[in-house]
Order: structure tokens, then sequence, then C-alpha cells
């Protein structure tokens, strides 16, 4: 219990201590990049938006928060040669490996907890703050919005003003099934009701690409559930939760919008078992490479390498149109990676 206790304290120590600080020094930079670039606004909005900032920077640092926390644990468990002292108690790596998986579990709780019920609301609102005061944009309006309503619909507006239900400069792009415009749609003024899931457009004019056959379209009426559902998820905090009810909806989303809310969702579950994995994957690879003296501590840096590696790879893979669950077999590795090392440390031990 009481190596419990010490443990425990010392790992969140470490893990506020540097995440406070990274935070500080992120806020402190747009601080001064705001005093100079953002000259529209006042200096009490300046110091708002960092305020706003603070905390959703904490806990989006918290993955590298806790991976230096268990650098610097293992460090001091180095210098002031704890690992004699564990042995002489009768206490293996396989129950250190155990007091990191406990910490880390405890870390990923409460950045869940706080994270999904404060911090995305804090967020969003820090966004919207952050465009009416420094872009001069109402979070009312849309702006410059590119939607697919199904796969041959192709919607662009100028501006929506969701305070009036009314826009301007929309156009409708009808695609044939090899992706070529078969027809264009296009009006200045358009309006939605959103009770019946409906865009009308008074006066409008389509040109049938094939036929070179314009034609005045009056008081047309259109019920795309689609376009009121994408309008939607850009107005919903971003949570775990709202992303499942948007995908438990997805027939009336088109197939782009739902890879992009799973991979969202994908993204935001791996964030918090990074929480877990940072640690324990950190400590595992010290004892593994534990007989070399510099191997032990190039190896600890690894993991940050590689989430980062898988981080900006699926990135990539993604805006190349491959299936985000696909992206789920790299953290497969990496737990067989973990239980693989874990083995050897085990059958190292006996």
């Amino acid at each position: 219990m009481v190596l419990i206790k010490y443990f425990l304290k010392r790992f969140f120590k470490y893990v506020f201590v540097i995440g406070f600080f990274l935070a500080f020094l992120i806020n402190f930079i747009e601080f001064f990049e705001k005093i100079v670039h953002a000259k529209d606004a006042g200096f009490s909005a300046i110091l708002t938006l960092v305020f706003l900032n603070f905390v959703p920077s904490f806990f989006d640092l918290l993955g590298v928060s806790c991976w230096l926390a268990s650098c610097l644990l293992i460090k001091e468990f180095q210098q002031q040669n704890e690992w004699e002292a564990f042995s002489l108690l009768n206490i293996s790596y396989n129950n250190i490996i155990k007091l990191f998986m406990g910490a880390s579990f405890l870390l990923m709780i409460f950045s869940f907890t706080f994270k999904e019920t404060l911090v995305e609301k804090l967020t969003f609102y820090s966004e919207q703050y952050k465009m009416e005061k420094f872009k001069q944009k109402s979070v009312q309006k849309l702006l410059g919005k590119w939607l697919m309503l199904n796969k041959e619909t192709i919607v662009y507006f100028g501006v929506l003003d969701l305070s009036t239900n009314s826009g301007s400069d929309i156009l409708m792009l009808y695609l044939n099934p090899d992706f070529t415009i078969k027809k264009v749609l296009n009006s200045k003024e358009f309006y939605i009701v959103p009770e019946k899931k409906e865009l009308c457009i008074t006066t409008g004019l389509e040109f049938d690409i094939e036929n070179n056959a314009p034609e005045v379209i009056n008081n047309l009426k259109l019920t795309v559930p689609t376009l009121f559902s994408q309008i939607k998820i850009n107005l919903d905090v971003p949570t775990i939760s709202n992303i499942c009810q948007s995908l438990l909806n997805k027939s009336v989303l088109p197939v782009s919008v739902q890879n992009e809310l799973m991979y969202s969702l994908i993204s935001r579950v791996i964030s918090y078992l990074k929480l877990m994995f940072y640690p324990i994957l950190t400590f595992m690879l010290f004892i593994f490479f534990g007989n070399f003296v510099m191997a032990k501590w190039v190896a600890i840096l690894v993991p940050y390498v590689l989430f980062t590696f898988i981080s900006l790879l699926t990135d990539y893979l993604f805006t190349m149109g491959i299936n985000p669950l696909i992206f789920l077999l790299f953290y497969l590795f990496i737990v067989f990676l973990m239980l693989y090392i874990h083995r050897r440390i085990m059958v190292r031990e006996q």
C-alpha cells in the first residue's frame, strides 16, 4: 500500500506539473501571437481567449504529459537505484507494470470524464468566441460550405444564416454515375424549413448540360434530411455521445460524412487509450532493453515517435479514402507488441 501511494503521488505529480507547464507555454505563445496579429481585437478579448483555451490545451497535451511523466519517473527510479530496493522487497517488474497500468487507467478515466462533460463544451465555446471576436463572423452563419446530399447531388451555398433560416448564392450539382455533371441549378437566394427538412428556392435557373438547355425554376421545394443532419453535426459539441448519435442516423448521411464521423470517433477513443499505452509501453521498453546502457534510454523515446507516426499516417490514409476501421489494425499491432514484450520480461524474471 505504501508503494502504491508513493508511485501514484510521484506519477500524478509529474503528469500535472508537466501538463500545466506545456499548457502555459502554448497559451503564452498564442497570447503574444494574437497581440501581434489580431490588431482589431482588444487586450481583454485576447486574455479571455487564452483563459478559455488553457484547460482544453492541458487535456489535449495530456498524452505527451503522461509519456514525459513516465520517462521522468523511470529516470528517478534509476538515479535513486530503486530497482535494488524493489528486488529486496520482492517487487517484480510485473508488479511495477501493474502500477503503471493502474495509474494510467485512473488518468484515462479522469480525462474521459472531464473532457466529455466539460472540456469539449469549453473548446466549442472557445472556437465560437474566436470566430466572433477575431474573425468577425457569426456562429449562426455558415459560410462557403460544400455538402454532399447523396451520391448524385452536391450543394454549395455562399451564406446560410441559421438565425433567419435564409441564405444566398446556392449552387446544386447533379451528377451522372461516372461523376460527370448532369445538371446545374443556381439561385441568388434560398431558405430552409427545419421542421419539414425542406430546402426552398423561390426563383432559380437550372441548366441541363447534356441537352444544353436552360430552364427557369420557380418555387422549388426539396426534402433533404441529409442537409439538416450535416448542419446539426456542425453545431453539436463533438463529444463521443454526439458522434455516436449522428452515426446511428447514418441513413440520412452520405457515406463520406459517415466515414468522417467514424474516423473522429476512432481518433477520440484512441486518444484516451493512449493514456494507458504511453506509460506501460515506455516502461516495458526500458526494462526490455535494460541490459544495454544507451539503448534503454533511446527505447523510452519510441512510444512518442511511434504514436506520432501512426497518427500522421492514418490522417494521410484517410484523405486517400481508406476505410477508418482499418486503422484499428495499427493499434492492435501495438497491443500485440506490448503482450510480446511483457511475455519476454516475465520469462527473463523466472
